[in-house]
């Protein structure tokens, strides 16, 4: 078997073995020395979205049945928030938090509906705002564009780019640039791994103080031994 994935204990290569043969195997190659130049051309990236949501998926750990010995434990889903953040003040909303059956189709139609929400927000292209004396003197001496760097050309001239949901304006861009550079949205996942440990401990020792009934979950699931 050729693979290219570390394992950290055998039985993850000897459990997916037949699965891997199905396969050709990987390789690397390397490209041409005439392609071998990276070059970033994702400028529109480097802005911040006008809207973020940002998310939290909570969940336990139950023990294996016997049947299962390769299984260390199974991870329970047990609830979710979800924050529209954004600068615009006219549309922040609270925070929702989820706890219940049903958990991830009511995360995906929460996260749906906000899409939504939000889609309706950016359809309306709002106009731009006329521009004050400072922008106007900018826009007239600037020359290149304020996203890919390049210099304004009679077929790529230079544009007033703004934002679509407040009209506020923003910088110089060329033609193609302002083509691009729309508003949107980006959903970001939080405390996955990294933290995942450390607050888990934090909040634990906060609760373990409340007494055992926040702990609902976990008594039923491992007993009152490992509260």
């Amino acid at each position: 078997m050729s693979c290219l994935q570390p394992f950290t204990s055998q039985r993850v290569p000897d459990q997916d073995k037949p699965k891997c043969l199905a396969h050709a195997p990987q390789q690397c190659v390397c490209p041409s020395p005439d392609k071998a130049t990276l070059h970033f051309e994702s400028h529109h990236c480097e802005f911040l979205f006008d809207f973020y949501l940002a998310t939290d998926i909570e969940c336990f750990l139950r023990p294996p049945s016997d049947d299962k010995p390769n299984v260390d434990a199974h991870h329970v889903l047990s609830g979710f928030c979800v924050y529209h953040i954004t600068d615009h003040e006219a549309y922040r909303t609270d925070p929702i938090v989820y706890l219940g059956r049903d958990m991830m189709a009511n995360f995906f139609w929460h996260i749906f509906a906000e899409s939504n929400a939000i889609s309706a927000i950016l359809s309306c292209d709002v106009l731009m705002v006329p521009l004050t004396d400072s922008e106007m003197w900018e826009f007239a001496r600037v020359t290149t564009c304020g996203n890919c760097g390049c210099g304004f050309l009679q077929t790529n001239p230079k544009m007033r780019h703004h934002n679509h949901v407040d009209g506020r304006y923003q910088f110089v861009a060329c033609c193609s640039c302002n083509l691009v550079l729309n508003s949107l949205m980006c959903i970001v996942f939080v405390d996955l791994c990294q933290f995942l440990a450390t607050s888990l401990d934090n909040l634990v020792k906060e609760m373990r103080k409340l007494g055992e009934e926040k702990f609902a979950n976990t008594i039923r699931h491992f007993g009152r031994n490992d509260v």
